[in-house]
């Protein structure tokens, strides 16, 4: 318009999620876990002691929220950018003494909290089930009805590791999230 160039950028911010040049949300998620690791930093050096149920008040209102915001969005396929996320919560798992020296996935298990990964998909599928009721603004999403759009669509391809032995903690009348 009236010869005004448009300068490039080589990422983009808007409304909290950072996105490159080739759309990919890496620098996003690599600020989401310095921040919410930072916060884990300053709940550390505070309390001396943390019981299970504080720490997963703490960690719930305070860390997870900086992993999950807008996940819908950025959701990752790249292996590397899910270690880094799921690095911050098992990192985290480890400030509670009496659980420190067993395994991830028995700590998450006593904590009753699942892995990031299940609660992207999770948070996906419950984003797919609104979209397809018609619960959401059907301005800002549309997804066609009828034949077009198959249950195969929206399969999930392996839940294999994603979840703690005993599933029963996350059942919806008693889950943690």
């Amino acid at each position: 318009m009236d010869n005004t160039s448009i300068q490039q950028v080589t990422e983009e911010k808007d409304l909290g999620v950072t996105i490159d040049q080739q759309l990919k949300f890496t620098r996003h998620i690599e600020a989401s876990a310095k921040k919410a690791n930072q916060i884990q930093g300053v709940l550390k050096r505070s309390l001396k002691y943390l019981n299970k149920r504080s720490f997963c008040n703490l960690y719930k209102a305070m860390v997870r929220p900086h992993l999950e915001y807008a996940s819908t969005v950025w959701t990752t396929n790249t292996k590397k950018d899910k270690i880094t996320l799921e690095k911050v919560q098992r990192r985290a798992t480890k400030l509670i003494k009496n659980i420190r020296n067993k395994s991830y996935p028995e700590r998450l298990l006593d904590l009753g909290l699942p892995t990031l990964e299940y609660r992207r998909l999770r948070s996906d599928m419950v984003e797919v089930f609104l979209v397809r009721r018609g619960s959401l603004d059907s301005r800002w999403c549309r997804v066609p009805t009828g034949s077009a759009v198959t249950p195969e669509v929206f399969r999930v391809q392996s839940t294999e590791g994603l979840l703690p032995a005993d599933i029963s903690l996350f059942h919806h009348t008693s889950s943690p999230f």
